[in-house]
């Protein structure tokens, strides 16, 4: 019977219904004891913005299974939804001196210490994930912005370049890396429009468009 409520609230998450799957998971759970119900059931808490439901029933199990580390990360998140940043950082790196290699829990980790301008904490995470997995787009965002806090244009550059190389697509990256280069000095901003299009000539249209906003 708790497969049905279980297969029943993951349709209703799809549904955007996370009201109804959360009654199909705690239905679920009084039958049968696993993890994987708990992380659904905690998945549609924090979606229905129910919180505190959420900590509630995180921290027994978390106390209870320290060495599961989707429940510190889904404890991190609980507090960073309820803009907690240093408790979900402390979470986090807790749940990383477990697991020094949990790609996910050192993304968190750099996102709550971002927030909680926590800068050099945020910069060690980034970094770290990164290593995990060095095409993951949004940690070398993540990275640039920081070094941008701390006036390293051309690190902040060099990480833009890379993400627009291979994300194209995405001319707020090619915006982010002119502006990165430019920012100590406006004025060689025609300059390096110039010096840019007629080193990748795939770049003179979105550069000619940004230059239209100078």
């Amino acid at each position: 019977m708790w497969e049905i409520h279980y297969h029943q609230g993951k349709e209703q998450l799809k549904n955007k219904q996370a009201d109804l799957a959360i009654l199909h998971f705690q239905s679920a759970l009084a039958e049968t004891d696993q993890e994987f119900l708990h992380v659904a059931l905690l998945e549609a808490y924090l979606e229905q913005g129910l919180i505190e439901e959420a900590l509630e029933h995180l921290r027994p199990l978390l106390e209870k299974h320290p060495e599961t580390a989707v429940y510190s990360r889904l404890l991190g998140d609980a507090y960073q939804s309820q803009q907690s940043y240093l408790q979900a950082l402390h979470i986090y790196n807790q749940g990383i001196q477990r697991h020094p290699e949990h790609l996910s829990l050192h993304y968190k980790a750099a996102q709550a210490a971002q927030a909680a301008h926590q800068f050099s904490q945020a910069e060690k995470h980034f970094r770290e994930t990164l290593a995990l997995a060095p095409d993951f787009l949004e940690a070398q965002i993540g990275l640039a912005e920081i070094y941008l806090s701390q006036r390293k244009y051309e690190q902040a550059a060099d990480l833009y370049e890379q993400a627009y190389r291979k994300h194209p697509e995405r001319t707020d990256l090619l915006i982010q890396w002119f502006q990165s280069q430019t920012v100590e000095d406006p004025g060689q901003a025609i300059y390096l429009l110039i010096h840019l299009a007629q080193r990748y000539p795939d770049l003179k249209s979105p550069l000619a468009i940004h230059a239209a906003t100078l």
